[in-house]
């Protein structure tokens, strides 16, 4: 089954999936949850009719409902068995004494903020890797850019409506047009959200980053730098650096087909200005395969208009830049909201055989390259 690269103990930084859908939330529809269950209920049929007993699919003859569990975890791919997401992009970074980290506010946030209020009633402390008291009730948000899947959450989010319970810093790019905290009310104005922005009790402050001189910031132990990157009105992709272990967020950002050197360059670790090895995982945008990019196919999963400068990428365009840069994991993300989870399982395996014909090339002996497809819920210990 699928595999999820968490059994790490000690780990300097936790990443945690809570949204990783684009464009539009993608709730599964009766007729996806009734094929999951025909094909769980057809596979386990036809397993029985191949002279397997009950007792040799579950240990016993009479079976409980966590044999049952059991059995379906390990003889299903996540595409019967569960999901892997409709919520839009929202991920959750825990790192050693450092303040919590989250990475755009669309609709994963509501669990997110959810989770994070019962840690502060329960444990005083938001982040479960921090144990130093001035970080213990601050969240930094980091935005990547303003478009509504990546901030439409933000209405939902539990803890801004707590006074007097976390402080947050939210962090994003200079607008010409519009302050960040304009962005962030703009979407709870009247007659659009109940509560306006202006009423919000937490205590929140902003952080308007310069696109074009980026400066480090440093949050407890951790370490985060961003680099502008090719989007409508332009994205940010952050990398997250603690303990020599780093981690790079590359959503909504087109690369066209290149290695693109700004990434590339972006994703080295670093010493005194000089690389000292690559990032350890990457994840990355990968709304579209290459047929659905160039347009013309009215059988597409997306129809037939090309989606050249809507800010997205393939997978073909993730592998070549995750080999690139020498960065061992790579998880793929950003999922069409109108790909089902079967589609997402059929572009995870073309992905894993496009490495592969890739790996051969004389320029990448010698390297390795796994690569995870994105679930909520899906955890990377580092």
């Amino acid at each position: 089954m699928d595999a999820n690269p968490s059994d790490k103990a000690s780990p300097s930084m936790i990443v945690k999936i809570w949204g990783n859908r684009g464009s539009i939330p993608a709730p599964q529809a009766d007729e996806e949850i009734l094929e999951k269950v025909a094909l769980g209920v057809h596979g386990t049929i036809n397993r029985l009719s191949g002279q397997e007993s009950v007792k040799s699919l579950f240990g016993k003859e009479s079976p409980t409902l966590d044999d049952v569990t059991d059995y379906v975890v390990r003889n299903f791919p996540r595409s019967v068995r569960g999901t892997y997401g409709g919520e839009t992009t929202c991920a959750e970074i825990q790192a050693v004494d450092s303040p919590l980290q989250m990475i755009d506010a669309g609709t994963g946030a509501r669990k997110l903020g959810g989770l994070i209020l019962r840690r502060l009633f329960t444990e005083g402390n938001i982040n479960p890797l921090n144990t130093v008291p001035e970080y213990s009730k601050l969240l930094d948000l980091w935005l990547t850019h303003y478009h509504w899947d990546h901030i439409q959450g933000m209405p939902f989010f539990d803890p801004i409506f707590v006074p007097r319970g976390i402080d947050i810093h939210v962090h994003g790019k200079r607008d010409a047009r519009k302050r960040l905290e304009e962005v962030l009310a703009g979407q709870q104005q009247y007659p659009n959200f109940p509560v306006v922005w202006q009423d919000i009790p937490a205590d929140v402050k902003y952080d308007e980053m310069l696109r074009m001189d980026p400066v480090p910031r440093q949050r407890g132990k951790l370490t985060v730098t961003y680099r502008e990157m090719s989007h409508p009105d332009s994205s940010f992709t952050y990398a997250f650096e603690v303990n020599s272990k780093k981690f790079v967020f590359a959503t909504d950002c087109e690369i066209k087909g290149i290695e693109d050197a700004r990434l590339i360059d972006f994703s080295r670790k670093r010493e005194n200005g000089k690389a000292v090895g690559n990032a350890d995982a990457i994840y990355m945008d990968a709304q579209y395969l290459p047929d659905e990019y160039k347009g013309g196919n009215p059988k597409a999963v997306t129809g037939a208009l090309p989606k050249i400068d809507w800010g997205h990428n393939t997978y073909e365009w993730c592998v070549v830049n995750a080999l690139a840069a020498g960065i061992p994991l790579l998880v793929l993300g950003h999922h069409e909201p109108k790909r089902g989870d079967r589609g997402l399982e059929e572009l995870h395996q073309i992905s894993l055989e496009f490495r592969d014909k890739l790996l051969r090339r004389p320029e990448h002996a010698g390297k390795r390259l796994d690569i995870v497809m994105s679930y909520q819920g899906l955890e990377l210990k580092l």
